[in-house]
């Protein structure tokens, strides 16, 4: 495991797997209700403790709005909602809601106009919940799968927000897994073939066996365990999503 860690600290792929942690692109939607901002700040913390069971707190940086919540850790949902007002000349409400995944932002804003503006049919469609045991084997054998398992009929991912995260993954487990590869074929004590006749000592050709096979297994395991969050994660919203009575459109 020291030997993977070094690897690890020394390789340059370090870097890029830390875009699984680091890459954020935030965007917003942006919804204006009539009524004061008190008022609706009272909606807006019912709709929410429903839609999260209550998973969500109230930091006390507002970015210049009169609230902001935001999710908890044990939390499925991923947001940043803020509470303001709309201009300076008027007493109505803007919300902006933020996260990490452009879909999210999307179905929260669906979520509160349905309860907020008593637009419950957006012309949209249900969805059906998903098994975290599929998700989780598909993310075993590779964490694209997974991806592409979550974000089949699900409205959390949208756009090219699939392709991109699948690519991600797919491309960061062969520059690990390779990484790992060749280093440890340039550590091994080879056999050649009259070795293995002889059945002389030494390392066989299987990068999976031989003492620098943790190297190879740690490098599969990185992006499995930042997978299983994300798993999880959109499991969970998927499934609460599906308890409701909404339409979304994605």
């Amino acid at each position: 495991m020291k030997r993977f860690l070094t690897l690890y600290k020394k390789f340059p792929v370090s870097l890029f797997v830390c875009l699984f942690y680091t890459t954020t692109v935030f965007s917003a939607e942006i919804i204006e209700i009539p009524g004061t901002i008190e008022d609706n700040n009272l909606k807006i913390i019912k709709v929410l403790s429903m839609i999260t069971d209550n998973s969500f707190s109230a930091p006390d940086k507002t970015r210049g709005f009169h609230y902001r919540y935001s999710d908890k850790w044990y939390s499925p949902f991923s947001f940043d909602l803020y509470v303001g007002r709309v201009n300076k000349n008027s007493q109505d409400t803007m919300i902006r809601i933020e996260s990490q995944k452009r879909g999210v932002e999307k179905i929260l804003r669906q979520i509160a106009e349905a309860e907020l503006l008593k637009n419950p049919d957006n012309g949209g469609r249900r969805i059906t919940s998903k098994s975290h045991i599929l998700s989780q084997l598909f993310n075993v054998a590779q964490p694209a799968v997974s991806v592409f398992y979550n974000s089949y009929h699900s409205p959390v991912y949208q756009g090219n927000d699939r392709i991109k995260s699948m690519a991600l993954y797919i491309l960061a487990d062969i520059l690990l897994v390779g990484g790992a590869y060749y280093y440890t074929e340039t550590q091994r004590d080879k056999k050649n073939f009259i070795d293995d006749m002889l059945n002389k000592k030494g390392e066989t050709g299987n990068p999976f066996r031989g003492h620098n096979s943790g190297i190879m297994f740690g490098a599969l395991a990185i992006t499995r365990l930042i997978r299983i969050t994300g798993s999880y994660s959109d499991t969970g919203m998927q499934n609460r999503l599906a308890e409701f009575t909404y339409s979304y459109k994605f």
